[in-house]
């Protein structure tokens, strides 16, 4: 899994976009907020 994290309006493509103002992510969420929604060790990029 590839986190393009903080997207705002910078959606990319092949990437799970995430961001706690709704808009363009694909997962709204705060950043700040323990623990992340995902898997520990699940993604290869960010």
């Amino acid at each position: 899994m590839k986190l393009n994290l903080g997207c705002g309006n910078n959606y990319l493509q092949g990437y799970v976009n995430v961001d706690r103002v709704p808009g363009v992510a694909d997962i709204v969420y705060d950043l700040d907020v323990f623990p992340y929604p995902w898997p520990d060790n699940s993604w290869t990029k960010f």
